[in-house]
């Protein structure tokens, strides 16, 4: 893979903190993006941390990884991603 192929991705590489606003109430967010594997692969980190509120009052934990690497025989990029909810 050259490494022209990872342009449209190389603004994501970093690491990333902020926070959100969804069903389970407000959260803290990290994500993280960073090639791995001789840079064969775009390995994805996110955790979600959301504070405890009247109607979830402890909280919840949400977290995946991922991975995004480049089909060549379809030429598309693949997310292959695992979530996990930790309550």
């Amino acid at each position: 893979m050259t490494q022209e192929m990872w342009t449209p991705f190389n603004f994501l590489v970093s690491a990333w903190k902020g926070s959100g606003q969804g069903p389970p109430g407000h959260s803290h967010v990290e994500r993280k993006y960073e090639f791995v594997l001789n840079q064969k692969f775009l390995f994805v980190q996110h955790k979600s941390v959301y504070e405890s509120q009247e109607k979830n009052p402890h909280g919840e934990i949400h977290a995946d990884w991922g991975s995004i690497s480049y089909d060549r025989a379809r030429e598309a990029y693949d997310l292959r991603q695992s979530r996990l909810k930790v309550l």
